[in-house]
Formats: C-alpha cells, structure tokens, sequence
C-alpha cells in the first residue's frame, strides 16, 4: 500500500477533529486509538486500489458517525486523493428509533387508530382498525370514515364535529358504526387535528376504543334497575290507591246508611271529592315523572296560585299541624303551568307534614329577588334531614319512610318541574331543626300580564249560550257524566261512543267545539279531530285524556291550535276549557 504524506496528514487531521489531541480509553470507543487509524487506513488503501467508495457506521464515545470514503481522481483516471466525510448521526438515529417505536406501539395498540386529510380522505388505519370494522386497510385507504355509519345518528352530529374539528379543537364523542358484515358496534372516539411546522392542520388522527361489550352490560344494569324501580313503583302506587279507594268505601257507607241526613251527604261529597282530587294528584304525579304530562305555560301571579291551592292544601294536612301563609305584597309573576306548580305546592306540603308526625308549624311564604327572581317557601319545624341524606333527597325512588309510606317520587317531581321551569331548589336543613325548602323561579314583570280569575270566579262556572259541543268518548259512564255537565251549563251536547260515529254525522249546523278523548277504539282522536276540521275549518278542538304520549298533541298544545284538558276534571275546568276554546272570557 502506497499512502503518501498529504493522505496521512488528512488522516491525522480527521482524528483531530473528531477526538482532538485526547487520547481516547479503549473502554470509550468500539476501538482504540491506534485501532481505529489503522482502520483508516485500512480503508483508504482499499479505495485507492479499487476506486469505489466505501462507508460505514460506528459509534465513539457515546456519538454514532456515519463515515464515507470516496476517490478523488487525477487527469488520467488515477486515484490521487481519497476524500473522509464523516457525519454525525446521533440525533437523526435517536428520532429514527422513537419513530420505530411509535409505529410498533401504533401498529400493536388494542384501540382503532385512523389517519385522515383534511378532507377526511384515509390514509393509514392500523391493525386494530382491521379487526374491530372488519375492512383491510387496502379497502378504506382513499375512503372516508362515514363509510362506516350505521344511520342511527343524525346528519348534524357528524356536521357538529367537523365544526369542532375546523377550529383547530379537539373532538371526543361516541359511534354507532357498522363492520364490514353489517354487525353494528359502538366506538368511543377522540379526534384530534395534526398541524405542520407553520401552525396548518394538515391531518386528522382518529383513536376509537370498541366499547359495544360494555354498553350492553350497561345496558343490562339499566334493565334490572328499571324492573327494580318499576316493582317498587307498582307496590307504592298500589299502596297510595288503595288507601283512597278505602277513603272513598268507607264514605259510601256512610253515604248509604246516612242518606237522609243533608250534613252527612255534604260532608262525604266534599270527602269524596277530596279523594278523587288526590287519586288525580298521584296520577299526575307518576305522568310528570315519565315526562308524559303536557305542559301548557301561561303568564301566572305566584300567589294568585297559593290561594287556589291554600284550600286542597288545608285538607290535605292533619289537624295537629298549624298552616299560615306569608305571601308578598306585590304581584309575582311567572311563566308556568298552573296544574305543575300546584303539584309543586302539594308535594312540598305534604313532605313537611311526613317530617312533623307529631304536628308542628308550617309556613308558605313567597318574595322576590331583586328584578330577575322570586321565590316560594315551604318552612316546616319537623326531625329536618341528615347530613348523609341530603345529598338524596331528590333521586327517583329515594325515601326515608319506609316502604309503607309512599314510592318516593314527591321530591323528585318538584326538582324536574322547577328545572323544566328554568328554576332551581335551595334547601337548608339540620338533624331535629326543621327544614326550608325554597323554589325559584325567573321574574317575568315585564310585558303584558293578563290578571287571573279570583278563586271565586272559579267557583261559578261560566255558562254556554247554546253553542253545539260534540262529545266523543267510548267509556259509557264518563260520555254520560259529560252530557249531564255540558248541558247544565247550558250547551247543545251530541255525545258519541267513537270516531266513526262522529265522522257519520251529517248535521245541518256545524258543531262550535269537538270534546274528544285521545285514545279511542277506532279513529285515533287526534286524526279524527283533523277529519273534523277538514269539514268544519272553524271547529274548536279540545282533546282530554289521562296522559298525552301523542306527540302531535303536544305540539299542538304549544302552538295553540288543540287545546287540552287533563283527566279528571270537575265541572268548574270543562266550562272554562270550553268557554277558553270559544273565545270567551
């Protein structure tokens, strides 16, 4: 081998650069000192005699070099020189072997990972992503991910993420998607934008985690609490009507053998009513909380309700218990249903009279907040509520009476009715100090306010002037009782059994209003009312039923165009419902 002096001075001059003048310890490097020139030169003589470059890698003290040897030739061909390149890798090797790493980790993850443009064309699915839809990542790259969607999501729900999505935010939210044999599972999902060295989004990543065996477990438990609660609802409900039906026997025998006395027979007509009125509650109680109740808001005096209420609340509380009102001076007015804030009343009363066994005080009182709020108070000196317990108190089913004493849904209907109202329920309690319970509700003052009938008003109904109401109902008893009411309040009444037989009828005059039950044998009432109106466009409409599932009724309550009377109602409702369906006053 021919190395003349200029090679062995860039040689040396290459070892300087890298290890300086130190002499570098055998146990610092792949080789020592002397081991490494000769390596050198090993390798420059090979390039001289073969004129082909030559490279390799090694690692000296803890850095790796990538070393390249190339010939540099004179102006006959000739290898005059040979060139040393060595270049420091250790950076680029360490980010190489993280990224090796991330795609390992990537490619062994149990969840489903899915890379997008961002026009949501896929680029890379992993493993996980092949078994969890079923499709090869050949199938989908090029593809976007809705191909998947099993349509039981709505269009908006996939337009709302991309809108997250756009703003450079990240998106968390669950799949209902389908595999590939058509099988539907269910996805928790993270989306999240990647952005470029200037801040662009450039892609979407997607990690999705198969969840479709835990929604069924889920599933599972929510089937056994719901048969849980609802044998504990049939055996409370069976409870609290059995004792009115035992009420209302025990009245009937007193009815039957005190006929003739006039007192007797006003006083069980006034227990009898009674009874009914809180068979009415408990139903409307159990419709509320199955969010089968129709809501009709209208603007409301707070206090003007208290003293309608005052009378059935009187009755309703033991003679032991001592029940004053404090009610502000002013108008408190609201945006509410009437019938769900006396169930408020009545349920709140009847919880402070549960606390006070052995009698106490009860006070309601009403005020107001400043120009946005008023509030209701019901303030009783009963045993008061446990410290643990009050964070229960308005759970479904939750109670501390024992099962004897009710199903324990009183509480938990006033806090859905006062939330469903845009108001909220404070409470303040100690163990044996009484409890406050204050429900509040946005002020409404401003606008135009209709003041309501004084009770007294209510008590006289307001009388026809002979306009014809058609009754439809199939329950014999009641189409009668309703006959009777109509034409004492001095209406033409036309009763019928079902919707055809209304449909039959051919009367020279139209009817002024269509008194309908909702659930009929035959035509449905709410499309036999529409039958009706198509021949009579100015046909009043009045659906009654126990409970309103008909969602066309709803709508048709809020819009103003169907007006609805709740099951049951006395004398005094149907003539304001119809007199209100009239136009009247």
């Amino acid at each position: 081998m021919n190395i003349g002096w200029p090679e062995i001075l860039l040689i040396l001059l290459v070892v300087l650069l890298l290890f300086g003048a130190k002499r570098l310890p055998d146990d610092q490097a792949s080789f020592g000192t002397a081991g490494f020139f000769d390596r050198i030169v090993s390798n420059v003589g090979r390039v001289r005699r073969t004129a082909i470059a030559r490279a390799f890698r090694d690692e000296r003290r803890g850095v790796r070099f990538d070393n390249s040897y190339y010939p540099v030739l004179d102006a006959q061909g000739r290898v005059a020189r040979v060139a040393i390149i060595a270049r420091d890798i250790t950076e680029a090797k360490k980010v190489e072997e993280e990224r090796a790493r991330l795609a390992k980790a990537v490619e062994s993850a149990a969840e489903s990972i899915v890379i997008t443009d961002t026009d949501w064309h896929i680029q890379y699915v992993n493993p996980a992503f092949e078994r969890s839809s079923g499709y090869a990542a050949a199938e989908v790259i090029g593809e976007k991910p809705r191909m998947l969607d099993s349509g039981q999501q709505p269009e908006h729900f996939f337009l709302d993420a991309e809108a997250v999505l756009a703003r450079g935010e990240v998106w968390t939210g669950h799949f209902i998607n389908r595999r590939k044999d058509g099988a539907v599972y269910e996805e928790e999902a993270t989306i999240s934008p990647i952005r470029d060295a200037a801040g662009e989004i450039v892609n979407y990543v997607e990690v999705k985690r198969d969840v479709t065996k835990e929604m069924a477990l889920a599933e599972q438990v929510r089937e056994a609490q719901k048969m849980r609660a609802i044998g504990q609802l049939a055996g409370g409900v069976a409870h609290d009507f059995n004792n009115l039906l035992q009420a209302l026997l025990g009245t009937v025998e007193v009815l039957r053998v005190r006929s003739g006395d006039p007192g007797a027979l006003a006083s069980a007509v006034a227990e009898i009513e009674a009874d009914v009125k809180r068979g009415a509650a408990l139903t409307r109680q159990l419709l509320l909380f199955a969010r089968r109740e129709v809501v009709k808001l209208e603007r409301l005096d707070l206090n003007d309700v208290v003293h309608e209420t005052h009378g059935l609340l009187r009755r309703l509380l033991r003679e032991n218990i001592h029940f004053t009102l404090g009610l502000d001076s002013g108008p408190l007015h609201v945006d509410a249903d009437r019938g769900q804030l006396q169930q408020v009343l009545s349920n709140l009363v009847l919880n402070a009279s549960d606390a006070m066994p052995e009698g106490g005080d009860l006070e309601l009182c009403t005020g107001q907040f400043g120009e946005r709020e008023v509030w209701l108070e019901v303030r009783d000196t009963g045993c008061g509520i446990p410290e643990d317990v009050r964070p229960h108190i308005f759970e479904p089913f939750f109670t501390t009476k024992g099962e004897d004493k009710g199903i324990g849904l009183g509480l938990a209907v006033v806090h859905g009715i006062v939330s469903g109202h845009g108001g909220r329920i404070d409470v303040e309690s100690r163990a044996g100090g009484g409890a406050l319970f204050r429900m509040v509700l946005p002020y409404r003052g401003s606008g135009v306010f209709v003041p309501p009938r004084i009770s007294a008003a209510r008590m006289a109904p307001s009388h026809g002037q002979g306009e014809r109401v058609l009754v439809v109902e199939d329950e014999m008893g009641a189409r009668e009782g309703l006959r009777e009411m109509l034409a004492m309040l001095d209406y033409q009444v036309t009763a019928v059994g079902a919707g055809e037989e209304a449909l039959a009828l051919a009367p020279t005059t139209p009817f002024d209003v269509l008194l309908t039950d909702l659930v009929l044998p035959g035509i449905h009432g709410n499309e036999l009312a529409e039958r009706m109106r198509a021949r009579w466009p100015h046909l009043k409409v009045i659906v009654m039923s126990g409970y309103a599932p008909d969602v066309a009724v709803r709508q048709g309550v809020l819009m103003g165009t169907v007006r609805f009377l709740e099951k049951p109602f006395d004398m005094g409702a149907l003539a304001r419902e119809v007199r209100a369906a009239l136009g009247g006053v």
